[in-house]
C-alpha cells in the first residue's frame, strides 16, 4: 500500500477522493435504467476487482464519511456488479473460441462496435480506443493525430459479428440469458 508521510503537501486527500468517487459511481448507477452501468464496471478488467467495492463500503462506514443510506445503495451496485460479472463470465463460456477477426487487438476480447482508426486502417472497438485517447489523443499503432469523431464505424464487420453471436447463442441454446447488442 503507499504511505505518504506528509499528503497535504501534495494537495492529497484521500478520504475526500473516496467519497467523490463512491458519489459519482451512485449518481451514475441511479441514472442507469438498463444495467448498463454495472455491465462496464464488471467488464473494466484493469480497474474492477470485486473486492473493491467491500473494502470502499468498510473505510467509509468505519470513518463516517457517507451516511448509512448511501453505502447501502453502494453496496447494491455492487451486487449488480458482482451479477454481470457472473453473465459476462456465462457469456464468455457460451461463445466459445472467438474468430480473430472478431477480437481487439490490444485488449484481444471481442469487439462490440468495431471502429476504423484513419490513419493507421486498424479496426478495434470503439471502448478500447476511447479509453486510450482520454490520454493520449495519438494512434496507437502510427501515433497520428487521433480524435473521437475521426472513428468510422466498422459497420459490415459489426454485422458479422452480430451474426456470428446469434449463431453461437442459437446453438447453445440460449444459456447465460445474454442480451443482444446495440447497434
Amino acid at each position: 500500500m503507499l504511505q505518504i508521510d506528509n499528503p497535504e503537501q501534495y494537495n492529497f486527500r484521500p478520504k475526500w477522493l473516496l467519497v467523490q468517487i463512491c458519489t459519482i459511481y451512485l449518481h451514475m448507477s441511479a441514472a442507469d435504467r438498463g444495467g448498463q452501468f454495472a455491465a462496464a464496471i464488471a467488464a473494466d478488467k484493469r480497474s474492477y476487482r470485486p473486492e473493491m467495492f467491500a473494502e470502499a463500503s468498510m473505510i467509509l462506514r468505519q470513518l463516517g464519511l457517507m451516511p448509512e443510506l448511501q453505502i447501502q445503495l453502494l453496496e447494491g451496485l455492487a451486487a449488480q456488479v458482482a451479477q454481470a460479472a457472473v453473465q459476462e463470465e456465462a457469456e464468455e463460456e457460451v461463445l466459445g473460441d472467438v474468430p480473430d477477426d472478431f477480437l481487439d487487438p490490444i485488449q484481444y476480447t471481442l469487439m462490440r462496435d468495431p471502429v476504423k482508426l484513419p490513419s493507421s486502417g486498424t479496426v478495434m472497438d470503439r471502448a478500447t480506443i476511447m479509453r486510450h485517447l482520454l490520454t493520449d489523443p495519438r494512434d496507437p499503432i502510427n501515433r497520428d493525430r487521433l480524435t473521437p469523431e475521426m472513428l468510422q464505424p466498422d459497420v459490415e464487420l459489426k454485422a458479422r459479428i452480430d451474426a456470428w453471436l446469434r449463431e453461437q447463442r442459437g446453438s447453445s441454446g440460449g444459456a447465460g440469458g445474454a442480451a443482444p447488442m446495440e447497434s
